[in-house]
């Protein structure tokens, strides 16, 4: 019986060994999969924030627009007085909300205040909305 003993536990012994080296193997292959997806993840991460950075930094600068003066676009007197006078007009953001239809039918603006307000908007990366809708701030 001490022979059988002896040849179940060498079994044994064998079997506990290839256990671990599988143990050890698995174990291997998982931390190179996690230094892989570490790799992934910072390469990825760099192209993400330009991406959301650019977008916040837009949001920003419309909002900063937005509430602005029309007076900060330095238009010649006869454009802001145009849009003073003959509209409810008093920031970018209400400006922004005209069609080129809008400020073309403005009593006093001919083709050249039509072409200075777009050129003084374009300067800041903005422009009028496309079509013939009238806007609410008549």
């Amino acid at each position: 019986m001490s022979k059988r003993l002896a040849e179940l536990l060498q079994n044994v012994g064998a079997q506990v060994k290839r256990l671990r080296t599988d143990v050890e193997e698995v174990q291997h292959r998982l931390d190179q999969a996690v230094q892989l997806l570490r790799e992934l993840k910072l390469q990825a991460v760099p192209s993400e924030q330009p991406a959301k950075a650019l977008e916040q930094q837009k949001e920003e600068y419309r909002k900063r627009y937005l509430t602005r003066s029309i007076d900060e676009l330095e238009f010649s007197a006869r454009v802001r007085n145009g849009l003073l006078n003959n509209t409810k007009i008093k920031t970018i953001g209400d400006l922004l909300q005209l069609t080129e239809h809008d400020v073309k039918i403005i009593p006093a603006l001919g083709k050249k205040s039509w072409r200075e307000i777009e050129q003084a908007l374009a300067q800041h990366g903005l422009k009028l909305q496309k079509g013939n809708k009238e806007s609410p701030y008549w």
